[in-house]
């Protein structure tokens, strides 16, 4: 019976068969890993949505943890974007921590959604809700997987018909937690 195994040596990635009389070594292609992770610690107030299915205030992401070459994170700090230079289907995951204050009678939901060149990603929009003006942060999470091209942008914005507080509230913590992040991994290339 014939062993298929993947094995990575110093001169790169061979495709490794047993057919039972010995290793045969065939070189193959290694799918370099894209990845990001960026997120913020401040608070932010994000505008409300103007419309349906439109971007309100976008989450400043202040802080990148990593981002390689197919993924650009240079503006995620001024603007909150992201940019994609490798074409292919991507693992998103985002969260934001979140109230409206004053809280309304009766009470409003918020959400957030995640926007690919300024158009909603359908299925990527999460929603909470503040009970009282004592309540402050939700958090919500979404993880959803989006094709992207080279030079497709990414964002998250509030789409709520109020103004959001994305806020990292440390009453009670001794740590501070992220008030947003995104994350993104490349599923498949193109």
């Amino acid at each position: 019976m014939a062993e298929v195994h993947q094995d990575h040596c110093e001169d790169g990635c061979k495709i490794v068969i047993n057919c039972g009389g010995g290793h045969h070594h065939k070189p193959c292609h290694c799918p370099k890993i894209e990845f990001a992770n960026v997120y913020s610690q401040n608070s932010q107030e994000l505008v409300a949505s103007p419309g349906q299915n439109l971007p309100g205030g976008m989450t400043i992401l202040e802080n990148t943890v990593f981002a390689t070459a197919g993924i650009d994170a240079s503006q995620a700090a001024v603007n909150g974007m992201l940019t994609i230079n490798k074409a292919g289907w991507y693992s998103v995951a985002a969260g934001i921590c979140g109230s409206l204050n004053p809280v309304s009678s009766p009470l409003l939901v918020w959400t957030a959604s995640l926007f690919r060149n300024g158009v909603l990603i359908p299925g990527a929009t999460a929603a909470n809700m503040t009970l009282s003006p004592e309540q402050k942060a939700n958090e919500i999470l979404m993880d959803i997987d989006v094709h992207f091209n080279v030079g497709d942008t990414l964002f998250f914005a509030n789409t709520s018909t109020s103004p959001l507080l994305a806020s990292a509230p440390v009453l009670g913590s001794f740590a501070t937690p992220s008030s947003a992040f995104l994350k993104l991994f490349l599923l498949q290339a193109d």
